[in-house]
């Protein structure tokens, strides 16, 4: 049934409940017309299912839970919409930790949401579920208010339970209702919540006063006078209540029986009970006491009376109880066919109980409860079971990560090693090479200096206005390969010319025949020179970088790493570390 459907039944209901012999009663007709109006525009206009989630994941939970509350007073109009409010408030447990403050109003919504699953949808498994939550939650944080509702609904539930089961209960679960309901009503007189102590005392002259010989006993025992004097004018029904049952424990039946009489009129209505509750609660337990003492047609005609009052109405819980009654009545004073016929009428009240609250039994509560608890720590474990499982997975990454970088440095090192000593090698046959050119060119020099003595040479070295440039060159080159100048960080080109007696033109145009410029043949004497330093073991041992550059003539190690990578193919550091391996090896060799 859709909300429009509800909202014109919930109007018609008031609609025929009125008389119009009154203008009150026309007043209150006119206000329920403008209720259904107002409920009909608000639920033309009404959000989404997924918007109103939204806009309660942005309140409080203590606001969640009082928007639930405001929808749990137009029930079964609201139900959904105060049954998605708690939802809200249940998914905010995890995030609560301890804080008193975000748990009561989840709490509270837990035993709320029982209240609405149970009345409107008759799904007890839910109910007793959303209890047992909030009973242990009320446990933990010393919560006296809910420890109290919590225990009276569950006893609620356990009494409709065992009678809406069709199959017997144990004597164990008999008394399982008056335990639950009887912390109940210790926790309201704990708390001074006179609401619930009333309907806590209710159920338990009720469950008392069921059987055949009522065990008085039993509520004796627990039952105190909770009702200060200043609140028995607001609370009659609870100091009529608390009066008669005390008369009736002290075998006083007739002062019982008047203070439940005036019970059976009374036009009061407390917020857990309405008139009719409070009446139909007199009525009962007057016939209890008239038949106690001896006036068992008064007694019958109640009985009668409460279930002919409840025959047209939907509580199949007092239905049933009534009509228990009158069957054990009947047995009672020996009038079997009567009995026989309300012991069907029992049935099939019983019937329409397991049909509206689905037959579950007090196991079948316990076991889901049980189940719902392991399905929540398995819940737990898969959980911890994930996180494990991606922790082993993120570390065996970080490893795998490791050992690849790690296994790829090591290739990298091995690979950089070779190539350093293959080049290390390579420059060495290099210089040897060069060391040999430079051997035969200053011994082809020495022999054409001979021949430059010859007068038919058409020039004179001696004119220094016009040299021989290949008279120059043997020279030049003694300098620049074998003399200590080059080594000078601030030789010049002028400086080499000045050493061979000539101008730095004619001294530049003999170099330049050798396919070379200075700055080339400067620089490859300077890194020649810094590599023999570099294979020197006590000098490569006792200066650094910077030292070795300074003595092979650069002024700064930038210079110095730039022209020696450029020439050998390897900085400074990497031929250093391949001459130390290569004087290794050979030293192993030897001892070989």
């Amino acid at each position: 049934m859709d909300l429009h459907s509800e909202i014109i039944i919930k109007f018609h209901s008031y609609f025929s409940s009125f008389s119009y012999h009154s203008c009150f009663s026309r007043l209150r007709v006119c206000v329920a017309f403008f209720m259904m109006l107002s409920d009909l525009l608000t639920a033309s206009a009404a959000e989404s299912a997924e918007d109103f989630i939204q806009s309660l994941n942005r309140l409080p939970t203590r606001d969640v839970y009082m928007k639930g509350m405001s929808y749990s007073e137009r029930l079964p109009i609201a139900a959904d919409s105060a049954l998605m409010c708690y939802a809200v408030a249940f998914d905010r447990l995890g995030k609560a930790g301890g804080d008193r403050k975000e748990l009561i109003p989840i709490m509270r919504s837990k035993i709320d949401a029982a209240f609405i699953v149970l009345k409107v949808y008759g799904d007890m498994a839910t109910a007793y579920q959303y209890l047992e939550e909030a009973l242990e939650m009320a446990e933990r944080m010393d919560d006296k208010s809910g420890l109290c509702y919590a225990n009276i609904n569950i006893g609620f539930i356990l009494v409709n339970c065992r009678m809406s089961s069709l199959s017997s209960a144990s004597s164990a679960d008999a008394n399982l209702h008056f335990t639950y309901t009887l912390d109940g009503y210790r926790n309201a007189v704990e708390c001074k919540d006179w609401r619930a102590v009333l309907r806590s005392m209710e159920n338990l002259a009720e469950w008392v006063f069921y059987d055949d010989e009522p065990d008085v006993s039993r509520l004796k025992d627990c039952l105190v006078n909770p009702v200060p004097p200043s609140q028995e004018g607001i609370y009659p029904v609870m100091s009529l209540l608390t009066a008669g049952l005390k008369s009736y424990m002290d075998g006083e039946h007739a002062a019982a029986d008047s203070c439940f009489r005036r019970m059976e009129t009374l036009d009061f209505t407390v917020k857990l009970m309405s008139r009719e509750q409070v009446n139909n609660l007199g009525r009962f337990l007057s016939a209890r006491t008239n038949e106690k003492m001896g006036d068992a047609g008064t007694a019958l005609e109640k009985l009668l009376y409460l279930y002919n009052s409840l025959a047209e109405t939907d509580d199949y819980t007092n239905r049933y109880w009534t009509a228990g009654m009158l069957w054990r009545f009947y047995l009672r004073h020996g009038r079997n066919d009567e009995a026989e016929r309300w012991h069907l009428t029992t049935y099939r009240e019983k019937q329409n109980l397991a049909e509206r609250f689905k037959a579950v039994s007090i196991e079948e509560l316990r076991y889901r409860s049980r189940l719902s608890e392991t399905h929540r720590i398995l819940g737990e474990e898969r959980e911890k079971g994930r996180k494990r499982e991606l922790l082993m997975v993120v570390a065996g990454t970080v490893l795998a990560a490791v050992i690849v970088i790690l296994t790829l440095w090591l290739y990298y090192s091995s690979c950089k090693r070779r190539y350093v000593m293959k080049m290390y090698e390579k420059h060495l046959r290099m210089m040897e090479a060069q060391d040999n050119r430079l051997y035969s060119d200053s011994s082809d020099s020495s022999d054409s200096s001979d021949n430059s003595e010859n007068p038919e040479s058409p020039e004179n070295p001696e004119n220094p206005e016009n040299p021989d440039s290949s008279a120059l060159l043997p020279g030049i080159m003694k300098i620049l390969n074998e003399g200590s100048e080059p080594l000078d960080p601030d030789f010049q080109l002028p400086d080499l010319a000045e050493a061979v007696g000539s101008n730095t033109a004619y001294v530049s145009r003999a170099i330049n025949g050798t396919g070379k410029n200075f700055k080339t043949i400067l620089m490859e004497r300077r890194v020649r020179e810094a590599c023999r330093l570099l294979d020197d073991p006590k000098v490569k041992s006792s200066l650094s970088i910077e030292g070795i550059a300074r003595q092979s003539g650069f002024k700064s190690r930038s210079t110095f790493s730039t022209a020696f990578k450029t020439l050998v193919g390897l900085s400074p550091s990497e031929y250093r570390d391949a001459s130390r391996r290569n004087a290794g090896r050979q030293e192993k060799a030897e001892k070989q």
